[in-house]
């Protein structure tokens, strides 16, 4: 189900793990292991900087009309890096691998099962592997993935019913030594974790549409990006702006501000070699300047 999506979140996946350091001159990129990492529960808490333990994905998904046999369901598959230490030898040094782990799972999203919380637990082997040589190690991981369905009210006389569906991913791994190195740390975590997700008897309904509709807390989407290139010095400016659509008032502190976001790309040979984002947060009280209808359907003009 998921073959040709597989390869589009393969690239991402790999990109990031192959060319590490992706920027060395970037401090950040000093630690490996950057993008989507739930280290265990027990060593996360036991820092305020650590890597979290748990990440969360809403989706609006539109129910297929009601009808004989429909019954609505989520099908995914939870996907991530498994961290295995290759034991340096004559021929290599010792280095960090990673070998890709994937959990399926599925979901109802009407009717009495989707009334509660829909876990899946799952437990991924550790062990010892020799190859030629060279020793392999990898340890143990357990978590599970959650999901939480919840009906959208309509938002007009005319407005389709919606699902509001919520996936949460954990990592449950075992750990009693909270105050130990982040590297040791990665040996028990999920490192790059991604959601691969479809439905049955229904369709998501895009970020954009959400947004200039209203069902996401209210916000609009300027659903375009904005590029701007200096050919001299071989640099890309793009922006992208979520704001409060005029009139609504922001339903969550976690979103109580007007976002723009500017990320400056920087191109040598017609590779780009770094990249740089600044976010820029301004409260929804203080006038923007900026249109407040402007949007989807607007972005162009």
């Amino acid at each position: 189900m998921f073959d040709e999506l597989r390869k589009v979140a393969d690239a991402v996946l790999f990109e990031g793990y192959a060319l590490y350091p992706y920027r060395a001159s970037s401090p950040k990129n000093q630690l490996r292991w950057q993008f989507g990492v739930l280290a265990p529960r027990g060593w996360s808490e036991g820092g305020a900087y650590n890597d979290r333990w748990w990440q969360e994905t809403q989706c609006l998904v539109e129910p297929a009309a009601a009808g004989e046999g429909a019954a609505p369901r989520l099908t995914g598959r939870c996907r991530f890096l498994q961290l295995r230490r290759r034991d340096g030898d004559a021929e290599a040094p010792a280095w960090d691998e990673g070998d890709v782990q994937e959990v399926d799972f599925g979901f109802a999203l009407a009717g009495e099962a989707a009334a509660n919380e829909q876990p899946v637990s799952f437990l991924i082997a550790g062990g010892t592997e020799t190859r030629g040589q060279t020793v392999h190690r990898r340890w143990s991981i357990s978590g599970v993935v959650r999901l939480t369905v919840e009906p959208v009210a309509p938002a007009g006389p005319d407005a389709r019913p919606l699902i509001k569906i919520r996936l949460r991913v954990e990592n449950l791994t075992a750990w009693a030594l909270p105050g130990a190195p982040r590297e040791e740390a990665m040996r028990a975590s999920l490192l790059g974790c991604h959601l691969l997700l479809g439905a049955r008897d229904g369709a998501f309904v895009s970020a954009a549409e959400g947004f200039d509709s209203g069902r996401f807390i209210g916000r609009n989407l300027w659903d375009r990006r904005y590029p701007v290139v200096d050919t001299e010095r071989g640099i890309v400016l793009s922006i992208v702006r979520f704001g409060l659509k005029d009139g609504m008032k922001s339903q969550s502190v976690a979103t109580s501000n007007d976002r723009l976001v500017a990320e400056f790309f920087a191109v040598k040979k017609g590779m780009i070699q770094e990249v740089h984002a600044v976010l820029f947060n301004l409260p929804d009280v203080q006038p923007t300047g900026w249109e407040p209808q402007y949007g989807p359907g607007r972005g162009g003009s």
